[in-house]
């Protein structure tokens, strides 16, 4: 008790450069827990617009051009068209509640209204994937009609709504059996308006209407993809292995959220980190001020060894000394992460609906147990040396 109300004391005498001290410290405290904040924000965020595009029970399935069955499947190889075998295959597979064609289409694609067009970038037969949520007008479309992105409804009219209901012709770009390049053309209605995904032209119609399309020049139209629904979300990762085994490669929400996960926290980490590295500054600091008080005190010293005071009493001293700024540190530290964070949401929020600082009562605790830490280890040294000073030495010392 006696070494916590003369560690007290001396931080009252020395309040200036002990504050300065914990301000350097809680700059290295606030970095860190905001970059772990903005990370565990950033995860929700992304993890929340994952299950919101897609169902738990949705697996999107598709398949590679392998050179063998031992090959590493590699992501960038070129999507093989499903045949209707494939399609029986996934139908047949246990706990397989529906299975969806899906085609997109990576050929030129556009669509024409009076004098103005528009390019598709992305075009895509309407399944389960799409998210309802994402209509900015309109509906979903049915045979004849066509659904578009704002982006494309901007270029073909000056209020983007009034396309809805409109007849516009849309064209394929594509070849014949003789690989001979032809136009497929069909007038469409716009049923509704989408928004669009990475500023992207997109554009989705019915599965029927387009292989219609292809229909007229006797082309056969072969989804690039396969929607299975299943029977049972906790059988998901069960149907995954033995599509994989059937040589398809199968992606869930699950899936996905782990590889994005994954990314993410490694990211997190190695920012922390980064961030972190101010810290070892603020440890030095802390060493250089007990070391000064070290040496300013050095008769102090002497006196209460004299008076009775021993080697562990000395280091006590200190140590509390150290903790007291350690954990200034990380209480400041923790204010300013949790004021930038809350102002930061506020204008993302205003800016793009969305919260991606999430400085959590956790991260707080690690922040001050953080500074507490390095704040003692700082101590060790000047501790030990303060402890091991000789008595009679520093009872001369002026």
């Amino acid at each position: 008790m006696a070494a916590m109300k003369i560690a007290f004391r001396n931080v009252r005498l020395n309040l200036k450069r002990n504050i300065l001290v914990s301000l350097g410290g809680a700059i290295g405290i606030f970095s860190v827990i905001l970059m772990l904040g903005l990370g565990s924000g950033v995860t929700n965020y992304i993890n929340n617009q994952i299950n919101a595009q897609l169902s738990p029970d949705l697996i999107q399935v598709t398949k590679t051009a392998e050179t063998s069955a031992s090959a590493v499947p590699n992501p960038l190889q070129e999507v093989k068209p499903l045949t209707n075998k494939d399609i029986r295959t996934a139908e047949n597979l246990n706990h397989v509640d529906n299975v969806e064609k899906v085609a997109s289409i990576n050929v030129s694609s556009s669509v024409n209204y009076q004098n103005e067009s528009a390019d598709i970038i992305s075009l895509e037969t309407l399944n389960r994937g799409v998210n309802k949520d994402d209509l900015v007008a309109g509906s979903f479309p049915k045979d004849g009609e066509i659904l578009i992105s704002d982006t494309i409804a901007d270029k073909l009219m000056k209020n983007s709504k009034q396309a809805i209901g409109k007849e516009v012709n849309f064209y394929v770009r594509t070849v014949d059996s003789s690989e001979v390049p032809i136009i497929l053309e069909r007038k469409l209605t716009v049923s509704g308006i989408i928004k669009s995904s990475l500023s992207q032209d997109s554009a989705f119609v019915t599965y029927k209407a387009l292989e219609d399309m292809y229909a007229t020049q006797d082309l056969t139209l072969a989804p690039t993809q396969l929607n299975v629904t299943v029977d049972d979300v906790d059988q998901v990762p069960t149907v995954e292995k033995e599509l994989e085994k059937k040589g398809f490669t199968g992606t869930g929400v699950s899936n996905i959220l782990d590889q994005v996960n994954t990314y993410l926290s490694i990211a997190t980490f190695v920012l922390a980190g980064i961030a972190g590295i101010s810290l070892l500054v603020s440890a030095i600091m802390i060493v250089v001020v007990l070391y000064i008080s070290v040496v300013e005190r050095t008769k102090e010293i002497g006196i209460l060894r004299a008076i009775g005071a021993r080697r562990k009493d000395i280091k006590r001293i200190f140590f509390v000394e150290a903790a007291i700024i350690g954990i200034a540190s990380g209480v400041i530290g923790v204010i300013i992460a949790a004021l930038i964070g809350f102002f930061g949401n506020n204008i993302m929020e205003g800016m793009f609906d969305a919260r991606v600082i999430n400085v959590s009562f956790l991260f707080m605790l690690i922040g001050i147990a953080i500074s507490f830490i390095i704040s003692i280890l700082a101590a060790v040294l000047p501790a030990s040396k303060a402890a091991n000073l000789d008595p009679m030495e520093s009872l001369r010392y002026e």
